[in-house]
Formats: structure tokens, sequence, C-alpha cells
């Protein structure tokens, strides 16, 4: 920061100042030159010296007023006179000119210092509550109109990713071309807001190094809910003969059993609150439900994209497992410009459209505690002192105060809960990534392509496996070629393939997917994505991409779904197959890494 500020002001220095376009060259100098000399005096002396150069002004014109020795002075040196005449005008044009140059000092207020940043990362869910309780202690803080904290806030990373990023100082290896290079992932954070002291916890448990991270006290209050809509709401409560404090396992018998509707929630691998949800759900001996949330409807990275997707298409007989706070943020439509960010359209509510919420017995409490990050080398008591003062406003002024119950999530429940879904409730996912390697893919599809591979973590499980292959042509309307990058990887050998896809060559044309479809070999199921900048119109000249592409996907044995994902501004020209019962999906998409880990969770309902 000190480095920039500097920077900053020696930039300003250089820069052109109204002086320089009023008086000429010699005399913006020599003004400077006056400048810098009586810059130290305070305001009244250099006031005395303006009125003293206006005094000496005044006595010139009335020079010829002065006694007779000065008239035969002036006659005989008069170029002398003359010369003292304009160095007085001179000084008085000076003396002018400085006069504006004060007042305009003096009324222009002295500049602020720069501020102290404080980097904030939290729960998609809970950034805009962050987000808007930085904004208010802000301007708590203004003084003089000067702001001495900026406090910006990011999105946290998912569980995993966000102990690796920790373990590694905030940074990652990456590539450029084959030259590996550090990159830092993404906002390196001073304070963390975690979804429970149990989540931070088992963070803190992860963490090598044991001072880097200091669990605070809670700054919210919240607990998950089934959320429906109205009619749905009704329904449940008639069932249940009571609108809240019903048990979790008797809810879900009822939603799920009698009543037919579907519980979506999103992914315990990227959101905390869903893998609060799971250890529930596990405690209440949910576990054959669990198995079954890996075809739940609206498949989401987050509470704020599922509410995204609910809102897309919003029916009575999906329930919602959340946290009540973001049933409230729906409500008030307050998710409109985070849901603008994440594609999703504007939400704005009638009375139908709302959600109900119904509480449960047996649920946890989400108590959000401040974390501090004390980085190394990077740590200063003054930095840390600023941080702690916020933490302890924001708990003088919460996120937000749902009623939460008093029991808290811990870290043991939650490891265990990861540690079934893992090993054991979840089935081995096999994933093939199909990266289009065709000339004109080579400046829209490297590095995006590269950088989703390495993300992959973030969705899979330690049972899953990867293969990655590069998909071109020869020749316009060739036959196509794989050729094959990684096969089988597992989360830790993810880098290599991603590394190859950078110093790939990215030569030769198009090629057919259907080729592409029947040369996918192995033993194990396995997902097919296709990264592409194609059309997948190029099936055959005149014949029926649809059909072609729909027949090939039912006869390659191994491959239990296909997912298309165009790149750099295409559409999908095929967006339904024929002759095929497996499933098929085409979008057309901007985020790539995001893209295909939305697309991995989705196939790993295909199974």
């Amino acid at each position: 920061m000190a480095d920039v500020n500097v920077s900053t002001q020696q930039a300003e220095q250089g820069k052109p100042t109204w002086r320089d376009f009023v008086l000429p060259p010699f005399l913006a100098a020599f003004f400077d030159s006056v400048t810098e000399v009586l810059d130290p005096l305070p305001p009244w002396a250099r006031i005395l010296v303006f009125l003293s150069t206006g005094l000496a002004w005044y006595g010139a014109k009335r020079i010829k007023q002065v006694p007779k020795a000065l008239s035969t002075l002036r006659k005989s040196a008069p170029r002398l006179l003359g010369a003292a005449r304009l160095a007085v005008a001179v000084m008085a044009g000076i003396g002018v000119v400085f006069a504006f140059s004060l007042i305009v000092d003096l009324s222009t207020p002295e500049p602020c210092a720069p501020a102290t940043e404080i980097r904030m990362i939290t729960a998609a869910e809970t950034l805009w509550h962050l987000t808007e309780k930085a904004r208010l202690y802000e301007k708590e803080q203004l003084a003089d109109g000067c702001a001495p904290v900026r406090v910006t806030v990011a999105e946290a990373p998912a569980l995993g990713r966000l102990i690796d990023a920790l373990n590694s100082d905030w940074e990652r290896q990456d590539t450029g071309g084959t030259e590996p290079y550090v990159r830092l992932e993404g906002l390196q954070p001073d304070g963390w807001i975690a979804t429970s002291k149990g989540e931070a916890d088992l963070v803190e448990a992860a963490v090598r190094d044991p001072d880097l991270l200091t669990i605070g006290a809670p700054v919210a209050g919240d607990q998950l809910v089934l959320a429906m809509l109205p009619g749905a709401a009704r329904r449940v409560e008639r069932e249940l003969k009571a609108a809240e404090g019903v048990e979790l396992r008797r809810a879900w018998d009822v939603v799920t059993g009698k009543l037919g509707m579907r519980v979506a929630r999103p992914y315990p691998e990227t959101s905390a609150a869903a893998l609060s949800g799971a250890t529930d759900m596990r405690e209440a001996g949910l576990e054959q439900a669990e198995r079954g949330m890996l075809r739940a409807p609206l498949p989401s990275l987050t509470v704020t994209k599922l509410l995204c997707a609910f809102h897309a298409r919003r029916s009575e007989q999906v329930a919602l497992f959340i946290p009540a706070h973001s049933v409230a943020d729906y409500n008030d439509a307050q998710l409109t410009a985070q849901a603008k960010r994440e594609g999703c359209p504007e939400i704005g509510l009638f009375g139908s459209d709302r959600l109900e919420a119904v509480r449960l017995q047996g649920m946890h409490a989400l108590d959000y505690p401040f974390v501090s990050m004390r980085w190394p080398r990077q740590h200063s008591a003054a930095r840390q002192a600023v941080v702690d003062h916020f933490a302890a406003w924001l708990r003088a002024h919460p996120l937000f105060s749902e009623s939460a119950p008093q029991e808290l999530y811990d870290k043991e429940t939650l490891a265990e809960t990861r540690r079934r879904l893992d090993t054991e409730i979840r089935p081995a996912f096999g994933l093939h990534v199909l990266v289009d390697m065709s000339g004109s893919a080579r400046e829209l599809l490297r590095a995006p392509a590269s950088a989703a591979i390495r993300a992959l973590p973030d969705v899979l499980g330690p049972k899953d496996r990867v293969s990655v292959s590069g998909l071109a042509a020869g020749s316009r309307a060739g036959p196509a070629r794989l050729d094959e990058l990684t096969r089988g990887a597992g989360l830790e050998e993810l880098d290599e393939p991603a590394r190859a896809v950078e110093a790939a060559e990215f030569r030769g044309w198009d090629a057919a997917v259907s080729a592409a479809l029947e040369k996918v070999e192995g033993d194990e199921p396995q997902a097919v994505v296709v990264l592409t900048d194609g059309r997948l119109d190029n099936e055959e000249p005149d014949g029926d991409a649809a059909a072609t592409i729909g027949r090939a996907l039912q006869r390659a044995g191994p491959v239990t779904g296909l997912s298309v994902l165009v790149v750099g501004g295409g559409t999908c020209r095929v967006t339904a197959l024929k002759g095929t019962a497996k499933p098929y999906a085409c979008r057309a998409v901007a985020e790539v890494p995001q893209a295909l880990a939305d697309t991995v969770l989705t196939a790993k309902g295909w199974r």
C-alpha cells in the first residue's frame, strides 16, 4: 500500500499546473522558486509579502513626485530607472499571481490521507449483508470529510480451496505457456466471516500455521429452514398440524413422502451452509435421503445461485433447505444486485412468489464468527488494531439477527460429514473433458480451459477421476483426433493436464463431436464435457446434426451423458438430440471455470 501511495504522489508532482499555462516558462520557473522560498512561511507572513509588493508598485507609479535628487538621477540614468520600473512591475505581477495562488490554497481543503484497507471474505449468501455493514462502518468513521478505513468484501472460496489457499500464503502456481508463475487466489483477506464456529474450527485444524487464524466472537445468528412458496407451506402446515417446531425427520418425510415435493440445496462441497444441512440430515437418520440429493433439482454451488435458479422457475413442488436470513433476503429482493452478477434474472416479487420458512427442531445454530488472518511477513500491530476495531463494531451491529438455537455445529461433526460424503455416500464419478484445440479456439480457450481444469477439485471427491483430451481434425471435415493429456487423474494430479492445455499448439480444424464420442474409451462410466467455440452443426455436409450426435452418444457405452459449453460469444445450434435417452445439455458461457463446475455437479446426477 505504501509503495502505491508514494508512486501516486510522485505522479501528481509531475503533472502540469495552471501556472504552466498562464505564465511564460521563465516566469513560471521564477515563480516556483519564490513559492519554494515562501512556502514554509505561515499564511499571514505570505500575505505581508504580497502587501509589501503592492506598496512597491504604488511607489513606482508616484515616482514623479520624489525629490529633485531622484529627478537628477532619472536624467542621468534613464535606462537604470526604466529597468527598475520594469522590475517593480514584474514583481507586482508575480505578487498578483501569488495572491491568487494563496487564495486557492487557503480555500482548498487538505487532501485526505490514504485510507487503511480491510479485506474481508464471506459466503455468497452473506456477501450482501457484510457489504452493507462495511459501507455503514466507513461512514461512521469519517473525520473532517476523510475516510480513514475502506472495507473491501469478496466471496470466500469453497472449503477445500480455502484451506489450500491458507496453506500456500494465498497463492497458487500457474503457468503462462510453459513458464510457471505465482498468482494470488483473488483477494488476500484480513478477515473471514465463517458460516459457523464449527466451520472455522475445521479450517483452523487443517491450516499448518497455528498463528494464521484467530477465531473471534459471532457477528450474526441464524439457522437452516425449509423454505417454500405459500401454497406449499399451507399444505405442509396442515399435514404437520404446526407452523414450526417440527423435527427435521418428520418434516422431511411429510414434504418428500406424503406431499411428493423435492428438496433442493447447494452442494456441501461448495457451500458451508449445505454442509451444515448434510450434518443435520445425517444426525436425523436421513443418510439415504442424502444419497438421493445428488439428483436434487436446481443443482447450485451456493445459496445465492440456488435462489436465482429457483426464482427463474418457481414451483410449489420444490422446497429449499437454506438459512433463514436468505429467505428474508429473497423476499426483500436484496439479492438483485448480486443476482445480476450471477447472470440471474432480476428478482421482483409478488405475494404468491414470496417464500415462507418452516422452522424445525433438532437444527444447530449458524453463528458466523469473525476470523482474523495474520499473514506472515505482512502483519503489523496498527493494521491488526483496525481489523479488531471492525470486528468489535460488527459484534455491536450484527449482520442479521434471526432466531437461532443454542446448540452449535462442531468441527468433528462437520468433518465426519465431509468424510462420509467423500468416501461412502457419494459414488465414484468419472469425467472426460474434451478441449477444442482447433486454431480458432486458441485465444478463446487456452487460458480459460486450463483454469477450469485446475478448479475441478472444488467439485470433485477423492474417489472421482478425470481424463482430459484435446479435440481437433487435421483437415476440414477430416476425422476427429483425440490427443490424450491425462487419463483417470485424481484431485492431486490435475496440474499436469492444465499445463498441457496451456502449452498446446491449438492448430487444425473443428472436429465432429459425434466422431469424438466414438473414440472415448474406458471401462468405468464417465460424463463427457466438450469445451468449444464451434457450432456443432458441422457433422455432415447436409445432415441432421442432432440425430448424428444423438446416435453417437447412444452408442458410446461408457458415456453417461454429454454437455457442451460454447465460449467466445457463440450459440448452441443443437439444443436437443434425437435417438438417445442419455442426458444432453448445450449452453453458451462466459466464465468457463464456473460453467464447468456447474456442469460437473449436474453430471454427478447422471449416474
